[in-house]
Order: structure tokens, then C-alpha cells, then sequence
């Protein structure tokens, strides 16, 4: 097959690369604008009528344009369809003959994220159809809203809210609210350590149920609180362990629970992993002699190196292989309190919550807990949304998780670095400027990140200091252009800065991060 491919002047030299470096069966034209985005319909036509059209079988434009090719592409009665949005994903577009599947409309690279999610959503189904015929103890539904929890299926989410007795009440919700959005399947209301208020959780519980329509799980060890919670219409209770099981005789026994190893009133607490799995099954057992059956096992996670993540995933692994110790299966699915890793190390959590939510998947967990406490932590529920996908998609193909149509891949990229040597020998290098700062007449800005609406803030002053006005976009292009079209920017190097900074706040604002603009 041989491609037309049509894209702007700076992209060009990139693209001749990666055809020559890939050695494929394709034709470049660079059209009379500088960005592939700005291309025009108009553009087009005038590029395609100049061209012996027969010879190709195939118009390749960027995925980047905004407007549907379908017109052009019956005006000439030759498949015109849209690439990627990033040239480098062009050359495995071509190699792994996806053409069929191109679009007049939508970019390569999102139709291959809508094909992941409609692929995606047909293998939950299926495994969801599995889980109920194979029903308990693997697999339950959650009383009141139905949501399926099991080891037939991809671990659920479980998002907390953590401290929410010492928050607003509307603060919750609107945090419970967010965290649903970003792919949480239940709201985890988390109690205080030194303080009891059964009244505030009921509180909580009941506007969660009533305003939002979410499973909730009450997060609790004490007895008045976990009751209030369940009462209010918590249909999870973390957690059960050996110092508040008695409190199971006053709950309702359609509900679901989550066991740990420990006895927390009396302070007693097990490092062994041996012995968490000699603790804890007795305890599933004793909470199956109690009429419960909607299960989940907790050997508990462990920091890094202190206490010691790989010892506590023994504890996990020796869960699913209790015959290494001498004990007999619990066939329940476990849960896997993810924050007890990422919220203890600074690294950055996209890879580390990728990473947990690939050891989640394997050891057929049921839910992972998670939260967005720290500023560090901002995004972690869309992250493992990602990772369990990511992960779960390999296990239904048996193979590793990469180059399935989805990634947590943020910062760094699969594609190699294609920068032609020619320029790289050619380049001029140039020397950090210092010249005097001069304030542009127009006034100066001060920039900000919104993680939880997308948005960049932008606030204009004068240079006497007073507030002119402020903008949001979720765009650093769009609010750039609106700036500069208004004229509230006028030197070049004032626009400049603004353009960096501004595309900085973005990436914040749409990865979680903490925007700090430098002076």
C-alpha cells in the first residue's frame, strides 16, 4: 500500500525521517502552513489536485485537524482519513495495517482508545456474566447497589475520603463527587484515629446514598461507628479484625466486610506474614460461622522498606498459597490498601500505582483502596483506573501489559528519539542570555493549576499591582491566543515566558501536579 501524506512545514523533516528510517511505501507534501493543525480543507484540495492521485492508494492527514475529511474524500473517490495526533505513532499505524480502521473524523491514536474501551467493556461484561454464575465466596454483589466485587473480575476502586468526620459535610460530597467522576466504584468515608463521631459518619453515609447514588463503605474500627454507618446505608465495613468481631452480631448479614490481621484494641499487631495468614483465616472463618459471606481478606500492604513492601506482599502471595504454611484455601477475594504504598514514597505515582495495580490484577484482588490525600498523590484514582484496565487486558491476552492501546505513560514516551544527525550537526548552540528584565507596559500575570476542574487560572495585573482581570481555559494555547488577541501582552519575550509557563500550568492541571511559577 501507498500512502500520500500531507502535513505542515515544521512537521515535515520530521515525518521524511520517519518514513526513511521505517523504509515505507509513502510520499510526503508539505502544505503552505506551519502547523499540521491549521491545515485547511482548501489546502488540501489544491495539494490533491496537483497530484497524479491513481498512484497511491491512500491520504494520510494529521490527526490534529479539526474538521472531517469525509467531503474530499468522495469528491475524489480516494480514502482520505486522519492519522495519529503525534507524528511518532505513524510509522506502527502504517506497519500494523489498522488502515481499515481510520477515520474522515477522529484521530488514529483516539480511535484506538475507543476501540481499547469498547473491547474493554465487552470482556467485563462477559466476566461479569461468569462471576454471578460462579457466585460466593469468589464473587458477590454489594446489597443495595448491586456493584459486583470478586476474583472473576478486574479489582473494583475504592476511593476514601479520608478524615471526613473533621471536613465540611460539603466538602465530602464534593470530594465523593470528583472521586466517582475519575472511576471510583465506592466511597470509602474514612473516621478519625482519636476521635469517635458515629453521628458524623451516619451524616455522611446518608448524603452520599441520597445525593449521589454510590456505594458507600464505612471506614471504621470502632463498633458505635461501623454500626451508624450501616444503619445510614454502608453496605461495606472496613474493617473486621480480632478486637471489634463481636460487633458483627448487630449488623445485617447481606452486607460485606473486609478482614484484616490484628487486634487494634488491644494494640496487637502481626509482622510476620505468617503469621497474618494464621490470624486471618481463622477470623474469615469465624466471620462465615457468623452468617457472613460477602468477604474480603486484607493481609495488609506495607510500606516501602519500612515496614517492608515485599514482606507484606508475602502475606498476599501466601494468601493465595496457604498450602507453603500449612493452612487450607480461603477462596475469597482480597483487598489491597494501595495508599499504604504510594502516600509513603516520594516518587512519582503514575508508574508506582501502574505497577500495584498489576499486582492487584494477578493476585485476583476484589477492590483496591486508594485516595488523593496529598498533593503528591493528586490523580492516583484515575491512575489505577488506567492500571487496572492496562493490566487486566494483558491478563485476557497473556501477555505483559504493553502496546495494548492504553499506557500510564506521562512524561517519557515509547518512540524513539528521531531527531535527523543532520541537524543535530548542524544546530547552532546557544548561549544562556542574561539581559536586564524590563516589565511589559501591558502588566504582568500570576498563573495557576486546578487539578480538579482541568483549568489553568491566569490573573492579570497592572504593573501598580492591581488586578485587571483572570481567565481560565483548560487550553495554554487557547488562553495564550486569547491574551495576545486582547493585547494584554505586548513584547515578545513577555509572550514568550507566558507561552512556557502556561503549557507548565497545563500539564499540572491535567496530570495532578502542583503548578509553582517561577519568577
Amino acid at each position: 500500500m501507498r500512502f500520500l501524506i500531507l502535513t505542515g512545514q515544521a512537521a515535515y523533516l520530521h515525518v521524511e525521517q520517519l518514513i526513511t528510517t521505517h523504509d515505507l511505501q509513502a510520499k510526503i507534501v508539505a502544505l503552505p502552513v506551519s502547523v499540521a493543525a491549521f491545515i485547511t480543507p482548501a489546502q488540501v484540495q489544491d495539494a490533491l489536485n496537483a497530484e497524479n492521485l491513481p498512484d497511491f492508494d491512500l491520504v494520510l492527514l494529521p490527526g490534529l485537524i479539526p474538521w472531517d475529511a469525509g467531503k474530499l474524500e468522495k469528491s475524489f473517490a480516494i480514502p482520505i482519513r486522519k492519522g495519529p495526533r503525534n507524528i511518532d505513532d505513524l510509522p506502527a499505524l502504517i506497519q500494523d495495517d489498522l488502515i481499515d480502521h481510520l477515520s474522515t473524523r477522529t484521530a488514529a491514536d483516539v480511535l484506538t482508545l475507543q476501540e481499547f474501551a469498547g473491547q474493554y467493556r465487552d470482556i467485563i461484561k462477559n466476566h461479569e456474566i461468569v462471576a454471578r454464575q460462579v457466585g460466593l465466596p469468589r464473587n458477590f454483589a454489594l446489597p443495595q447497589s448491586n456493584l459486583l466485587i470478586g476474583m472473576d473480575l478486574p479489582p473494583c476502586i475504592i476511593a476514601q475520603v479520608m478524615n471526613a468526620t473533621e471536613l465540611p459535610l460539603e466538602e465530602v460530597i464534593d470530594t465523593a463527587r470528583f472521586f466517582a467522576q475519575r472511576g471510583a466504584a465506592v466511597i470509602d468515608v474514612g473516621g478519625v484515629a482519636h476521635q469517635e463521631n458515629p453521628d458524623k459518619i451516619a451524616e455522611i453515609v446518608s448524603r452520599i446514598r441520597a445525593d449521589l447514588d454510590l456505594p458507600v463503605a464505612v471506614d471504621s474500627m470502632r463498633p458505635a461507628e461501623i454500626l451508624a454507618g450501616v444503619n445510614a446505608g454502608a453496605e461495606l465495613v472496613l474493617s473486621i479484625d480480632l478486637g471489634n468481631v463481636g460487633v458483627l452480631e448487630a449488623l445485617p448479614k447481606d452486607i460485606a466486610i473486609v478482614t484484616i490481621p490484628t487486634n487494634v484494641a488491644a494494640g496487637t499487631y502481626f509482622a510476620d506474614p505468617v503469621e497474618r495468614i494464621k490470624v486471618l483465616n481463622p477470623l474469615i472463618q469465624l466471620c462465615h460461622a457468623a452468617g457472613f459471606e460477602k468477604i474480603l481478606a486484607d493481609p495488609l500492604l506495607g510500606a516501602p522498606v519500612q515496614p517492608g513492601l515485599v514482606t507484606s506482599l508475602a502475606g498476599y502471595f501466601l494468601f493465595r498459597h496457604p498450602e507453603c504454611i500449612g493452612e487450607s484455601p480461603e477462596d475469597v477475594p482480597l483487598l489491597l490498601g494501595a495508599e499504604n504504598v504510594f502516600e509513603m514514597v516520594d516518587m512519582d505515582s503514575p508508574g508506582v500505582n501502574g505497577l500495584l495495580s498489576s499486582m492487584a490484577v494477578e493476585l485476583q484482588a476484589g477492590a483496591v483502596l486508594v485516595t488523593e490525600y496529598s498533593p503528591k498523590t493528586q490523580n492516583a484514582i484515575d491512575e489505577f483506573r488506567r492500571g487496572i484496565q492496562l493490566a487486566y487486558l494483558a491478563k485476557e491476552k497473556h501477555a505483559p501489559p504493553k502496546d495494548l492501546g492504553i499506557s500510564l505513560l506521562i512524561v517519557k514516551s515509547k518512540a524513539k528519539n528521531s531527531l535527523p544527525l543532520d541537524l543535530l550537526l548542524e544546530a547552532q548552540v546557544i548561549n544562556t542570555i542574561s539581559e536586564e528584565f524590563v516589565r511589559d507596559p501591558a502588566g504582568f500575570f500570576k498563573i495557576y493549576s486546578n487539578y480538579r476542574d482541568g483549568k489553568i487560572i491566569a490573573a492579570h495585573y497592572a504593573n501598580t499591582q492591581e488586578l485587571l482581570g483572570v481567565y481560565a481555559s483548560d487550553s495554554a494555547e487557547s488562553l495564550c491566543k486569547f491574551l495576545l488577541t486582547q493585547k494584554l501582552v505586548t513584547r515578545s519575550d513577555h509572550a514568550a515566558y507566558l507561552g512556557r509557563e502556561l503549557a507548565k500550568a497545563e500539564f499540572c492541571a491535567k496530570t495532578g501536579g502542583i503548578y509553582y511559577q517561577e519568577d
